[in-house]
């Protein structure tokens, strides 16, 4: 039985294409190469180009016993995430279309309608809001605590974008309260913290913001993550000054937090700092 790279390269042969063809738009011709040579597997983001220039199916690549990997829950679910994450969401939408869902199990196959709806929100605008709540009533007594707080979140952020921010804070504050803390779950955890920050910054609500931003930080520093400690330890100062009603801030911890948003090369934060820095 063929491998994937012996399946790639004999389509490409079907089609008279050559290796610098198909390389172009996708990758340099030496990786088509050693894909070819199966010296080394392809992204599922390389992958889902490759399927869309020589016109075949990802469905067929499920039969190649090379590329098992590629047809477990585990690792359908892997080349989803790496898509989301890079917000491809044009790619996405061709892998969603060309996976066979009747290989997941019950929590990949929400996942997978999640992510549907996201892409179809992120390319279309289309309203999502009911068919995520109603995906929650109809799943929810089946599926994970994180699953149900990927959910929340983007009820959450779609709020958020449409300006109402008390849901938002109902749906963000929902996550929080629903997940548990797991070391590889903290960047997640912090971006939800960021999520419902922003959201009491907009509401003015600066006792609950710098409360919320004493916990967000204290995880941060406890697992070593600082996604997003820059914004953090912005709003922590800017709150406890509201609050104080006098300029009250830790200069160390702000500087230290301009050379984060430096080094992540976070410009509009940097900004943020540096002008509370100048006032000060």
């Amino acid at each position: 039985m063929l491998n994937i790279g012996e399946f790639i390269k004999n389509k490409r042969n079907e089609m008279n294409m050559t290796q610098i063809q198909l390389s172009n738009g996708i990758c340099t011709q030496g990786q088509i190469s050693k894909i070819e040579k199966g010296e080394i597997d392809p992204s599922s983001e390389i992958l889902v180009k490759i399927a869309q220039k020589l016109d075949f199916s990802l469905d067929d690549l499920f039969n190649l016993t090379s590329i098992e990997k590629l047809n477990t829950n585990k690792n359908i679910m892997l080349n989803i995430k790496e898509l989301i994450n890079s917000r491809n969401y044009e790619q996405l939408e061709h892998l969603i279309k060309h996976t066979d869902t009747s290989v997941l199990n019950l929590e990949d196959t929400v996942y997978m309608e999640w992510a549907k709806l996201i892409t179809d929100y992120n390319l279309y605008n289309k309203d999502i809001l009911n068919d995520l709540k109603k995906i929650l009533h109809n799943r929810e007594m089946n599926i994970s605590d994180k699953m149900i707080s990927i959910i929340y979140n983007s009820i959450g952020v779609i709020h958020k974008q449409k300006h109402d921010y008390t849901h938002a804070k109902y749906y963000f504050k929902k996550v929080r309260e629903l997940h548990s803390i797991h070391p590889e779950d903290f960047e997640y955890i912090l971006k939800i913290y960021l999520n419902l920050s922003n959201i009491l910054f907009e509401l003015e609500q600066w006792e609950e913001l710098y409360e919320t931003c004493i916990e967000s930080i204290r995880i941060s520093y406890n697992s070593n993550n600082m996604v997003v400690l820059p914004e953090l330890i912005y709003s922590k100062n800017y709150s406890l000054n509201k609050i104080s009603n006098s300029f009250q801030c830790n200069i160390d911890e702000l500087n230290f937090a301009l050379f984060l948003a430096e080094k992540q090369n976070k410009i509009i934060v940097k900004e943020m700092i540096e002008k509370y820095l100048t006032n000060i």
